[in-house]
Formats: structure tokens, C-alpha cells, sequence
């Protein structure tokens, strides 16, 4: 996802990164509990 460069940058591209990151950690950690679950 293309945020803009210089003056014309994305105010909220932090914002929105920082976002992704948590939404990643949270599908990883579900995940793989989920997995345990099922060979457990």
C-alpha cells in the first residue's frame, strides 16, 4: 500500500503500519495455538 513520499506523505502511514504489525502478531499467536490445539 503506497503511502506518498515528501509533502504529499500519508499523515496516518504510522498509524496504519503500527496496525498491521498487531494484526499480524494476533493472527500468529492464534494460530498457533489453534494448531496446538488440534495435535494435542
Amino acid at each position: 500500500m503506497p503511502f506518498g513520499n515528501g509533502v504529499h506523505s500519508c499523515p496516518g502511514s504510522e498509524l496504519a503500519k503500527l496496525e498491521m504489525l498487531i494484526l499480524l502478531h494476533h493472527l500468529t499467536t492464534s494460530f498457533s495455538n489453534y494448531f496446538y490445539l488440534l495435535h494435542a
